[in-house]
């Protein structure tokens, strides 16, 4: 019964278990294609389980010069609905069928690539779906993403944008039992079409001309400009990375609005292999022109590389090569349904085409991710570091929706650390240590340019003050470098308690204080300074050190001595008593000079003299 029909089918059920009676197929480069099957079942008893995410064939077979040629569409199952009774008192089905790529649309992942070209990204992620590896056609050099990241995107998705920023789209070639995926950046990599030349006019088609031929044709700007920024600057204005392309043909400027088409970021920062550019440019070009038409011929598929015989109003033929990038099959079969019964056999095909003389870039219909807010990560860095920074003070995280990063210094690119200040002329400087928690946001919601805001306290990470019972204080703890203990630390803490308000320095080893001019203390209490171990040492370099006490005393005691020196002469006090030395010591006393001890020695090597207006010796 299935032989001589337009429509066929074949199912895990078995031959002639269903019989196919309508055909709708939407095919376009770039996009999954989707095909409508309305079959009748013979066996009132078809199932969901019976075909759904099973392998079926869809067929049609059309004669060209007597001989019967097929055209395989081959899928997998994705929709089944149960439409009620139809043609000789049979149930109709209506099967959804995608190709196998379909199941990448069934799972959302997060997830970071480092490192790895747009090829072997996609064949990674095929792969992981126990999708058959695809057909890779001509392509530009694939050179590795440095990051690229997949953010709560099917894996249909994430691949569909991937190939979209690099110009690169994909169809599908079918067969009696499987379909295969095809990629190729250009349209000179599609295969040829089959059948030859065909000629296009604006009659009723005869078999192999297309019917209907229409051109359309609209204005785009000439021009695209994108400008980004070098992801290890800080300085937009010096480091803007640019990218220009114009197109403009001969003969047809009017097409070409002198707008500019200006875009940031350009995504240079992210992919610098990329001349983005001209992807933008390719697909301005790709929509100021296509044409459309229909026809009766099944064999074309989007993908196909043909020359076509355009015939004018004025009966003229010019030939030019074209790309078939979309097509819509529509077919109906109720041939044979009742016994003695006539039925309707019809095919048509709705056509869009484009000229290969023009650049052809797929449309951009997969938008990035926007990262919206922050999102927790975690510092990392290899094993037993404390600290993991670069030249330029990044670091690397682990973000908590990475469930296939490592904790190491692989988890991410390089992430640029917000401070408080920074510039050319100084600023803030604070490292997140491995281990931190920080909050990361992301420059122009781009999921691929990371940028750290932050760092919080935690369960495991509480605050240095314990806040709840000094909730007055503030300040700063930095743990010694590679110290596990919580002791070990430099702190500036300030107490802000009415009453006991304190400022408190402690450093874990050494203080230096460096003053260009001058320094100047005001104290209204006491001073105490206490040094617990080693010495205490004044230097001036030049001027005077002066001490005064205004109202008491001043007491300098010592264990030893105490010396005080100028030049060679000195007065040393220890625990024997004062020794003067000097080159002529002077004493003088305005009223009185009284020395006073149990035995009193006085002698000159070569004079003493003593010398009074009144003498008296006892």
């Amino acid at each position: 019964m299935d032989a001589p029909r337009l429509l066929r089918i074949t199912s895990p059920l078995g031959s002639g278990a269903l019989i196919l009676i309508g055909l709708r197929v939407e095919e376009e480069i770039g996009l999954p294609y989707r095909i409508e099957a309305d079959v009748l079942g013979r066996d009132a008893k078809v199932k969901p389980s019976d075909l759904l995410a099973k392998e079926v064939t869809l067929k049609v077979v059309r004669n060209i010069d007597g001989t019967p040629v097929e055209r395989c569409f081959h899928g997998v199952v994705t929709e089944f609905h149960r439409l009620g009774p139809g043609a000789a008192r049979r149930m109709t089905y209506r099967l959804v069928v995608s190709p196998g790529i379909w199941k990448l649309g069934l799972k959302k992942n997060c997830r970071i690539f480092q490192d790895k070209s747009v090829k072997a990204i996609v064949d990674t992620v095929l792969k992981e779906h126990d999708h058959p590896a695809a057909s890779w056609g001509i392509l530009p050099e694939l050179t590795p993403i440095p990051y690229c990241t997949q953010f709560n995107e099917t894996d249909l998705h994430f691949v569909s944008r991937l190939l979209e920023e690099y110009g690169l789209a994909y169809h599908f070639q079918h067969s009696d039992s499987s379909h295969k995926l095809f990629i190729s950046a250009t349209s000179s990599g599609f295969p040829s079409f089959s059948g030859g030349q065909l000629s296009a006019t604006h009659e009723s088609p005869v078999f192999g001309d297309l019917a209907g031929w229409r051109q359309f044709n609209a204005a785009r700007s000439a021009s695209v400009k994108l400008e980004d920024m070098d992801k290890e600057r800080s300085q937009p204005s010096v480091v803007i990375k640019k990218a220009t392309d114009t197109r403009v043909y001969e003969g047809e400027p009017s097409m070409w609005a002198p707008g500019e088409v200006f875009r940031w970021p350009g995504g240079m920062s992210t992919r610098p292999e990329l001349d983005n550019s001209k992807v933008l440019m390719g697909w301005l070009e790709t929509a100021s022109e296509r044409f459309t038409a229909h026809t009766q011929d099944h064999r074309l598929t989007a993908g196909a590389r043909l020359p076509i015989a355009v015939k004018a109003e004025d009966g003229s033929e010019e030939t030019k090569q074209y790309i078939v990038t979309a097509v819509g099959h529509e077919a109906q079969d109720t041939s044979g349904l009742v016994a003695g019964a006539g039925g309707v056999e019809t095919y048509v095909g709705k056509l869009e085409i484009r000229s290969t003389e023009r650049v052809w870039m797929p449309e951009p219909r997969h938008e990035r991710p926007e990262m919206a807010g922050v999102y927790s990560a975690k510092v990392t860095g290899p094993s037993g570091e404390k600290i993991h920074v670069d030249e330029f003070g990044r670091i690397k995280v682990k973000f908590r929706w990475d469930r296939l990063g490592k904790d190491d210094d692989s988890s991410s690119c390089w992430v640029r650390v917000m401070q408080g200040a920074a510039g050319a002329w100084g600023g803030a400087w604070f490292l997140p240590r491995v281990g931190d928690e920080v909050m990361v946001a992301f420059l122009d919601g781009d999921p691929d340019r990371p940028v750290v805001v932050g760092s919080v306290y935690g369960k495991d990470a509480k605050p240095p003050f314990q806040p709840g019972s000094n909730r007055s204080q503030s300040g700063y703890r930095t743990r010694s470098y590679k110290s596990d203990s919580a002791e070990d630390a430099n702190i500036l803490r300030f107490e802000d308690k009415k009453g006991e308000e304190e400022v408190l320095l402690h450093t874990q080893k050494d203080l230096k204080v460096e003053i260009e001019n001058d320094e100047q203390r005001d104290i209204q209490n006491k001073r105490t300074t206490t040094i617990t171990d080693s010495d205490d040492k004044l230097t001036l370099k030049k001027g005077d050190l002066s001490v005064k006490c205004e109202l008491g005393k001043i007491t300098m005691e010592a264990m030893v001595s105490i010396t005080l020196k100028v030049g060679e002469n000195t007065i040393v006090i220890d625990q024997m008593g004062i020794t003067l030395k000097g080159l002529m010591i002077t004493e003088q006393a305005q009223v009185m000079h009284q020395t006073q001890a149990p035995m009193l020695m006085e002698k000159g090597d070569a004079m003493v003299i003593i010398n009074g207006g009144l003498l008296m010796l006892n």
